[in-house]
């Protein structure tokens, strides 16, 4: 009879783990280093640097979720596995040495090497004087700009996945402060010390030391922070319908309610500079997102915010007012607003060739394009333009200039270009369509 195979205890598994964690830290460690230096700076230093430096070692990189914010399971799940992944691959180039490093690393172990190298010169009495001047390169403007600048550019873009416009907004905030638990941890065993006045042995003073480097460290986290808007009820042609304040969130600026100046929307010159809060009708969000089909969330966010920022308001015949949706200063549709008891509501979204905008009405004049045409057409979707090149057909050029659309034949070219998408095959479809 086959001997069962004995299960390795806990303790042996917990400590094997550690052995292999240690390890992967001083092989990064390495990587690092000859980023940051050079090629042989192994050379120069030995084994027991590296584990001292892995013994000295600050908190990693980490991400934790605001205690006031209650954030779902499935949001917790995602962000877990799919952020982490994203800083431990994607890189930045650090200005002196040309070479690169992920996100996690720069933040976890490259922006600690000045005060590393100055613990090994005072404590250690390692000529680390040339290794210390080196080290401060790492927290220069022209590397550190690049990683903070793909950091935020990541928490950003990561968040298209969870956002919910018109609904709960999420956002990141990279902040980095002093280990403050560490020091507390310290003073309450302090406290309890039976006799502070006995002699310590040289390998205590040496942990003390070690101790008292980390609880003086700097460590960085990402919180991940949740809200929801804002919900009240407006009377709209006589019915009381709800609507939710409108915004977005960024890593840089946080939570944004948008705002527009009363004098953007008829507001008398005494008070055209007070700013109305903007809500939005739930209809209103499904046009936008159904319009504005792309999962690139970094473009809508950078569009409603630039769009918000410095208005661009026209106002009808009807006195409607409709404010220019602009994505990298392309107009790609509009916003139908209503000024009720003071504050703005969007009544709904219209794609820059939908019947109701002035561009939609000259579409129409030209070559009698209707409601359902467009619809089966698809010209009445970010999409259409982002994957299909209606540039090259010059009778479409022509039309789609004539008519004030010339910024969706930018849009190829400038947002989201398909490379794989060659066929152009709404082009044909439309050109066989005004031919007929």
């Amino acid at each position: 009879m086959a001997k069962k195979k004995k299960k390795k205890s806990k303790k042996k598994v917990i400590k094997q783990l550690k052995i292999h964690q240690k390890g992967e830290y001083i092989e990064r460690v390495k990587h690092v280093f000859r980023c940051v230096y050079s090629d042989d700076i192994l050379d120069f230093l030995d084994i027991t640097a590296l584990k001292l430096f892995h013994l000295l070692r600050y908190p990693a990189l980490k991400i934790i979720y605001h205690k006031d914010s209650k954030i779902p399971k499935d949001v917790k799940n995602f962000t877990e596995k799919a952020l982490k992944e994203i800083l431990s691959t994607v890189s930045s180039k650090i200005h002196t040495t040309d070479k690169e490093i992920s996100i996690r690393d720069y933040f976890s172990i490259a922006v600690h090497l000045p005060s590393f190298s100055k613990k090994m010169v005072k404590e250690f009495s390692f000529d680390f004087t040339e290794f210390l001047m080196e080290s401060v390169d790492i927290l220069r403007a022209e590397t550190s700009s690049g990683f903070y600048a793909k950091i935020y550019f990541i928490m950003d873009y990561h968040l298209g996945y969870v956002n919910d416009f018109g609904g709960d907004l999420y956002w990141y905030e990279l902040d980095s402060y002093h280990n403050e638990k560490n020091k507390k941890d310290k003073e309450d065993k302090e406290d309890k010390e039976d006799d502070p006045d006995r002699v310590k042995s040289k390998k205590e003073l040496q942990w003390e030391s070690i101790k008292e480097f980390k609880e003086n460290s700097m460590e960085s986290t990402i919180i991940l922070k949740k809200t929801s808007p804002k919900q009240i009820n407006v009377i709209i042609n006589d019915v009381s319908r709800p609507v939710k304040q409108f915004g977005i969130t960024s890593a840089s600026e946080g939570l944004i309610w948008f705002t527009i100046k009363s004098g953007f929307v008829g507001g008398s010159s005494a008070f055209s500079e007070i700013p109305l809060e903007v809500y939005t009708q739930s209809h209103a969000i499904d046009r936008f997102i159904e319009r504005i089909n792309t999962e690139d969330f970094m473009w809508i966010r950078i569009g409603l915010q630039e769009s918000f920022d410095k208005p661009k308001v026209i106002k009808d015949e009807y006195s409607n007012y409709y404010l220019e949706y602009r994505i990298r200063n392309l107009k790609v549709g509009y916003f139908l607003l209503d000024i009720i008891d003071g504050i703005i509501i969007i009544r709904t979204f219209l794609f820059l060739t939908n019947n109701g905008t002035p561009e939609g009405k000259e579409l129409q004049k030209l070559i009698g394009i209707q409601k359902l045409d467009k619809e089966f057409l698809n010209i009445d979707k970010l999409s259409t333009f982002s994957k299909n090149d209606f540039s090259k057909n010059k009778e479409i050029k022509n039309i789609l200039i004539d008519s004030g659309c010339k910024s969706l034949l930018e849009i190829y070219n400038e947002l989201m270009q398909d490379e794989n998408d060659k066929n152009n095959d709404i082009v044909k479809k439309m050109h066989r369509y005004i031919q007929s």
